[in-house]
């Protein structure tokens, strides 16, 4: 009798676990096409079934934050690093919501605890270094955007937001440099090919 409960036991578990699997790659899936609505249902699915897996606490705050819906990511996020303190990629992606929820202090500390678990991203240099810029924070802000273009040569954005900021500071021929430099890298690519040319002209009035 025992053994038959055993066996029971097993394939309903297997069973679960099995519909867990298959609904997180849904979900996975639907990220990838941008199905942001299918990828909310196919991971609160799996949550129903393992509600302490912390990618999908983190997977769902994805969908969230690509739905616009900023309040319910940052309390996914949460939950993913209340699970696990050591979730790198929900720090930062906490740090954008912040971000997007000016809540500029909150998002320095995440990204600065992601830079503690692992300093050579220069995604989130460059996300800190945003930050830093909308608390005016100019040094700090061009010294994270110098760090992840040390990181990557290629990081144009990175030399768009370094140019803003000398820009700021009136270091014309450094913001000149950097524009230029965005330009060759990136063009058009993120639709500021025109904005990056009329910076250009302004600078050279100035100089």
């Amino acid at each position: 009798m025992r053994k038959i409960a055993v066996f029971i036991f097993l394939t309903f578990a297997a069973c679960s676990l099995y519909a867990q699997q298959s609904s997180i790659q849904m979900a996975y899936n639907a990220l990838l096409t941008e199905n942001y609505s299918a990828a909310v249902k196919y991971y609160t699915e799996a949550l129903q079934t393992q509600s302490s897996y912390a990618p999908s606490y983190h997977g769902r705050g994805q969908a969230y934050y690509y739905q616009n819906d900023y309040k319910k990511a940052l309390n996914d996020f949460t939950v993913a690093l209340k699970i696990d303190s050591n979730y790198f990629e929900a720090y930062f992606s906490r740090a954008l919501c912040y971000i997007q929820l000016e809540k500029y202090a909150n998002a320095i500390q995440d990204l600065t605890d992601a830079l503690g678990k692992q300093n050579d991203v220069p995604e989130v240099y460059h996300a800190r270094a945003n930050a830093y810029y909308y608390m005016e924070e100019d040094d700090l802000a061009i010294a994270d955007y110098t760090k992840a273009i040390e990181l990557k040569k290629d990081f144009g954005m990175a030399y768009y937001g370094r140019a803003v900021v000398y820009l700021y500071k009136e270091n014309h021929e450094a913001a000149l440099k950097d524009l230029k430099q965005y330009l060759k890298i990136n063009g058009d690519s993120d639709g500021l090919e025109s904005e990056a040319k009329r910076l250009i002209a302004e600078i050279r009035e100035r100089m």
